[in-house]
């Protein structure tokens, strides 16, 4: 909430999108929230309504997995978007949910996200469901991407290793997609809200990124 606040008082119209899914008779927020392309972009059609949005100068922020939808947003509506800062995603699910972790406690921590992430995704077979972990994957439509990204990461991030910025910024590189890597120096998931040196590095990064793509005061 507070940086939603902090960008709107540099000019920004700043809003923030919560996905949810009506599944067997409740809304739910998970990571299959939305299962089509217009179903992403939803929020880009809310935002053009809002008073004194500009259309033509959107930026997209996310966290986590507010930074997964972030990326995914930019690849399916690539015309409508101008610059991305994604902080921590997971930007190949496949890759991350069976990739042997560097640290032994974290091997059988992922036997239950793994059993968690098939069942929330509602799949009836193992192919739809391998077909839905990567339509959830920024790194295979990264070719789409046509927004400037940033992509923040802490160095100590266990739950979300650094490698997926780091394989995700490669791709976009060879791609010859504008891209950025910044690395926070012991940072860890989440870090903009428990570390606040750290919070504050990565907060000065992002507005120079948003200010340089979308030049809000400019106008």
């Amino acid at each position: 909430m507070r940086r939603r606040w902090d960008l709107a008082a540099r000019g920004y119209v700043a809003i923030a999108a919560d996905y949810w899914r009506f599944i067997d008779g409740a809304y739910r927020r998970n990571t299959f929230a939305w299962r089509s392309e217009a179903e992403s972009t939803a929020i880009l059609d809310i935002a053009r309504e809002l008073a004194g949005a500009d259309p033509d100068r959107v930026g997209l922020l996310g966290f986590s997995l507010g930074g997964v939808y972030s990326l995914l947003i930019a690849a399916h509506a690539p015309e409508r978007v101008q610059a991305v800062v994604a902080y921590y995603p997971v930007t190949d699910f496949p890759s991350w949910l069976t990739g042997m972790r560097s640290e032994p406690w974290m091997r059988p921590a992922f036997f239950p996200i793994r059993w968690w992430f098939h069942r929330e995704s509602g799949a009836q077979s193992d192919a739809e469901y391998e077909r839905m972990l990567r339509a959830a994957s920024p790194y295979y439509p990264a070719d789409a991407i046509a927004a400037p990204v940033l992509l923040v990461h802490g160095d100590r991030d266990t739950s979300a290793p650094i490698e997926e910025s780091e394989r995700m910024a490669e791709r976009l590189r060879m791609l010859n997609k504008p891209a950025r890597l910044l690395v926070v120096p012991g940072g860890r998931h989440i870090f903009n809200f428990r570390q606040p040196r750290e919070a504050a590095f990565a907060w000065a990064a992002t507005v120079e990124w948003l200010e340089r793509y979308l030049h809000p005061s400019s106008s």
